[in-house]
């Protein structure tokens, strides 16, 4: 009988300890069970935080590097880890037809500015040829302008008997004569006759010049098509995937490599509508990375979605974490959410 009332007593003390043990907890604020939504409650030895977004990092920026024109890959430059600068040249496709027809073409240029240089000194001759001999017709046309007036003169002193017929021709009509053929025939013949070589000088000069711009036009061409046997990186960053390697042919359509920005990695997570409101744009909050340790860093929320994303009905949010030793792209991460004041008046 005693034992029989010691055992219920017993039971009614446990009873009394588990609803005083609970009321103690409920006073104490005990953390809500885990929600959905993209998060779960913090862990209690984290201070200050009181749920936790799960997400991974990402790279500011990734390149994935696919050819331009199909080819066999001749030279990879590149492994994965890789730090490469921008507009670095990491693999080479085959192309000797194509570096072929550059040289051919720098070849044809150097001809045109050849022909072109020629074109130039003999319009320049030409010229020069030109102006010196409009100054021989004007001197030509000065002298005439003499020897007619020596003309009338020595006219009038042989009318007067003064000189014989012999001297008057000698000394005045055969100069006369010689003067006039210059101002009147010889210098305005010479003079278009230059003047129609200079007309053909500056056709020549425009067919060189053209000849070149061809000849360049034709060489930037076989560049690019040169060009395109190489693929260089469009920015600087890191190697994160190499698929190919020499011998291999490279397809417009498969990345042959992938190069990432990681000197700003984001951790991209979602939170669910009920906790939005403990996240703005700008704040600080605590971000870990269990793959480099449980210690919590630093990060910034830098953009939080205008709308829910329809299937999860949960909201986008970007945090931007400084790069670090042992972070990479592709990381799980916990974004660390503060606890909310206990009047309800926000974080």
């Amino acid at each position: 009988m005693g034992v029989f009332v010691a055992g219920r007593f017993a039971r009614r003390s446990l009873a009394l300890f588990l609803a005083v043990g609970f009321l103690a907890l409920v006073a104490c604020g005990q953390a809500p069970a885990p929600e959905s939504g993209g998060g779960a409650p913090g862990p209690g030895s984290e201070e200050g935080t009181g749920y936790v977004l799960a997400g991974k990092l990402e790279a500011a920026q990734v390149c994935d590097l696919v050819a331009k024109v199909p080819g066999r890959v001749a030279e990879v430059r590149v492994d994965v880890g890789s730090v490469v600068e921008e507009g670095q040249v990491l693999l080479v496709l085959e192309g000797r037809e194509l570096a072929e027809r550059v040289k051919q073409a720098e070849a044809g240029v150097a001809q045109a500015e050849a022909a072109l240089a020629a074109a130039k000194a003999a319009a320049q001759a030409l010229d020069a040829a030109l102006e010196a001999a409009k100054g021989n017709l004007a001197v030509a046309q000065a002298n005439y302008e003499v020897a007619a007036a020596n003309y009338e003169r020595g006219k009038q002193l042989y009318e007067a008997s003064a000189i014989s017929e012999a001297v008057f021709q000698a000394e005045y009509t055969l100069r006369y004569k010689q003067a006039r053929e210059q101002a009147e025939v010889v210098g305005p013949a010479q003079v278009r006759q230059l003047q129609e070589q200079r007309r053909q000088a500056e056709n020549a000069l425009e067919q060189a010049r053209a000849g070149l711009k061809t000849a360049q036009a034709n060489l930037a061409l076989a560049r690019l098509a040169y060009e395109d046997t190489l693929i260089n990186s469009p920015i600087k960053g890191v190697v994160t995937a190499r698929n190919v390697d020499p011998g291999e042919v490279a397809g417009a359509a498969v990345p042959v490599l992938t190069v990432a920005d990681t000197t700003t990695l984001y951790v991209r997570a979602a939170a669910p509508p009920e906790k939005l409101g403990l996240l703005r744009e700008g704040m600080r909050v605590k971000v870990r990375v269990p793959a480099v340790g449980g210690e919590a860093r630093e990060g910034e929320v830098v953009s939080l979605a205008p709308a829910a994303d329809p299937g999860s009905k949960a909201y986008a949010v970007k945090v931007r974490l400084a790069a670090a030793p042992g972070l990479k792209p592709g990381m799980y991460a916990e974004v660390l959410l503060p606890q909310p004041k206990k009047d309800g008046g926000g974080v």
